[in-house]
């Protein structure tokens, strides 16, 4: 084997698994359990470990714990949907209120995306309802709901 047709037999695959690999490098990774989780409040936790985590909420409603820049929905006493309202929260990924719309898709990989909202689906292949829709106004993270929200048809 000459020198040169050596080079293009290792050379070849060489460039191959590199540009695959910048390629997935760029993507963010899709949606873990560890993603629906808020201030260490899962989706699906009680109300009773929210309280011993968070502590006692600002107030209540109806079935509505609200916290500062969170509020955390309830349904039948377990974590159904965590909102944050405010940029002292943050995702998993670091994701917080007030930042450029434009970052929701870096950090994640979004299922569907307009001017206004984008959403991040924890298992597309399959119905899941499990989801992060991130509320955009004017460019920026106006709202993120982390939780069980899109429900079948």
């Amino acid at each position: 084997m000459t020198h040169r047709a050596w080079f293009t037999a290792i050379l070849s695959p060489f460039l191959v698994t590199l540009v695959a690999f910048a390629a997935t490098a760029q993507r963010p990774e899709p949606l873990v359990l560890a993603d629906l989780r808020v201030s260490g409040v899962a989706v699906d936790d009680d109300s009773t470990s929210v309280r011993r985590r968070l502590g006692a909420p600002v107030s209540v409603d109806a079935n509505v714990f609200h916290y500062r820049d969170l509020d955390i929905l309830l349904k039948e006493g377990r974590v159904a949907i965590l909102t944050i309202t405010g940029p002292s929260r943050a995702t998993r990924r670091g994701l917080r209120v007030g930042d450029a719309a434009d970052d929701a898709a870096r950090r994640y990989r979004p299922c569907h995306a307009d001017s206004t909202l984008i959403q991040i689906c924890y298992d597309p292949r399959s119905f899941d309802e499990r989801v992060i829709l991130v509320a955009v106004t004017r460019g920026r993270v106006s709202r993120i709901d982390i939780g069980r929200i899109i429900h079948e048809p």
